[in-house]
């Protein structure tokens, strides 16, 4: 079994922790990381990990990194039989306390479940963390016709992989690669909007959801309330 979602939680943290004294060694010798842009992303478990270190659970906080932006892919908020919950429930939250812009994309197949539960239940989906985010730009985009999973690769190297991304979660019967192109466009083109002031291609996408390679049933954009 994966760690329960508090213990993740902290270990993200310390990933998080290394950066600033251990990344820089690893990069070819003519790349420097500017850690003044930072974001935060994660898809299912991940997104909750990312969530709630925005929202401060980390017991080991990470240090001199200010994260400018927060992606969560699918996210789910915990389910009992995956040890993703966290003490205390992140919904227990009527809203968020961070100001950094987000940009949710869920999935409009995750709360059909396939065994015993869905794998993102409609009381702990993507619409709920969306409606938590009130302090700050926030963006919401649906994948109509996709599954939790079809983020995925088409086929993982592994048998538990091919077994956690094939047969536990409800799936789309399209082709995957445009769902990962839409995921990672959305995501490139909203970093880009608030980390290069580049915001014409996220701007686009909101206004015109046809562009985007699969089928936006739902797309909002809500600005911060003013001060």
């Amino acid at each position: 079994m994966p760690p329960k979602g508090n213990k993740e939680v902290d270990a993200a943290a310390e990933e998080i922790n290394w950066l600033p004294k251990g990344l820089q060694s690893h990069l070819p010798e003519n790349v420097v990381a500017d850690l003044n842009y930072s974001a935060l992303m994660g898809h299912s478990r991940g997104g909750l990990t990312a969530f709630a270190l925005a929202q401060g659970y980390a017991t080991n906080p990470p240090l001199g990194l200010k994260f400018s932006a927060l992606v969560g892919v699918d996210p789910v908020a915990g389910i009992p039989y995956f040890h993703s919950e966290l003490d205390p429930p992140i919904l227990d939250y009527e809203s968020f306390n961070f100001s950094i812009p987000v940009t949710v994309i869920g999935t409009g197949l995750g709360g059909l479940a396939k065994c015993v539960v869905p794998c993102a239940p409609e009381k702990e989906n993507h619409q709920q963390f969306f409606n938590r985010c009130t302090s700050s730009d926030r963006a919401h985009f649906d994948a109509t016709y996709y599954g939790h999973m079809d983020v995925l690769d088409d086929c993982p190297p592994d048998l538990k992989s091919l077994a956690i991304s094939k047969c536990m979660c409800t799936n789309g019967t399209l082709p995957r690669q445009p769902m990962r192109q839409c995921v990672s466009g959305i995501a490139v083109a909203f970093l880009k909007a608030y980390f290069d002031s580049e915001g014409d291609d996220f701007k686009t996408i909101l206004a015109d959801p046809s562009v985007a390679p699969i089928t936006l049933g739902q797309v909002e954009f809500i600005p911060a309330p003013s001060s």
